[in-house]
């Protein structure tokens, strides 16, 4: 399994992005030689759209394959349940566990996952436009090339999430924790991050064109050869066409 996350014209992100991919390579087959111990139920490869699932214990249940768009999972523990490859389109997930779950490649687009527990979990790749995590608790969570485009999280919490190369277009961010989160290459074109803790966080070569980070926390952050071209700055200033790694106000 092969994944491409950002430009490789840079020599700090070759090396970045070669040392995720062993990783994210290593942890994924790992994950898939422990999937029998997840669970005995198993829900892979059915058409479960629409089925009810709300407040259930799920933990380690796999539903690799399976279009369970618009279902409900509200309230249920899916710790280490497997969402490979799974449609989710329109699902509700809200109030769920999902540490340690697996969502490599999944369709999520306009799912909920407001103030839903995903530390350390997976979701690389996956197609997130549109989608809910208000409140979310995530820390360490995998986004890694994923599509995130308008998605609402304001107020998530999203300590050191890995978020290389993501498609973070149009994202509500505001006053979320993003301590020590890795954005290298990530496109944050016009996004909120407005009162965001951006504490010790990467974001070299990220685009923040038109991107409001006023009021941010910004100690520590690294900004190298980002773009913030017409972004808003912490004080509120108005970062001048041209500025790259740091903020040239009008």
């Amino acid at each position: 399994m092969y994944f491409s996350f950002a430009r490789q014209d840079h020599p700090t992100m070759k090396r970045e992005n070669v040392t995720f991919t062993l990783m994210s390579v290593l942890l994924f087959l790992l994950i898939c030689s422990v999937q029998p111990a997840f669970g005995s139920v198993m829900h892979a490869n059915q058409d479960l759209a629409g089925q009810n699932f709300a407040d259930q214990d799920l933990v380690g249940v796999s539903f690799m394959g399976s279009d369970c768009s618009g279902a409900t999972f509200r309230g249920s523990n899916l710790t280490r349940a497997n969402f490979l490859d799974t449609s989710l389109r329109g699902a509700n997930l809200q109030n769920t566990i999902l540490s340690n779950a697996l969502f490599l490649g999944a369709d999520l687009m306009s799912a909920s996952l407001s103030d839903a527990v995903l530390k350390n979990a997976l979701m690389i790749n996956i197609k997130g436009k549109g989608m809910n995590l208000q409140r979310i608790q995530g820390y360490a969570l995998n986004l890694a090339g994923a599509n995130l485009e308008m998605v609402t999280a304001a107020g998530a919490s999203l300590p050191h999430a890995m978020m290389t190369g993501t498609n973070l277009r149009m994202v509500n961010f505001k006053d979320a924790d993003l301590s020590n989160a890795m954005m290298l290459g990530a496109d944050l074109y016009g996004a909120n991050l407005a009162g965001a803790d951006l504490s010790n966080a990467t974001l070299t070569q990220a685009d923040l064109r038109r991107a409001t980070l006023r009021d941010a926390r910004i100690t520590g952050a690294r900004f190298n050869e980002a773009k913030l071209d017409y972004a808003t700055w912490v004080d509120g200033c108005i970062c001048k066409p041209g500025s790259i790694g740091s903020c040239e106000c009008f």
